[in-house]
């Protein structure tokens, strides 16, 4: 949403400068690291990108 943050220590972040623009239509899957599942891979089906965290 870019808005500005003041951290502890004083310092300001401006979350409008780690934003890019707006891509409408794009669809982003996240999966995290538990048991396999085919519902899983159905959401992610047509996605334009996969995060998924493994440890």
């Amino acid at each position: 949403r870019g808005e500005k943050v003041t951290l502890p220590d004083g310092r300001t972040i401006n979350g409008a400068d780690l934003c890019g623009p707006t891509e409408i239509g794009r669809k982003i899957a996240y999966c995290t690291d538990t048991i396999f599942c085919d519902g899983a891979v159905d959401l992610a089906q047509d996605a334009d990108v996969l995060i998924h965290e493994a440890t």
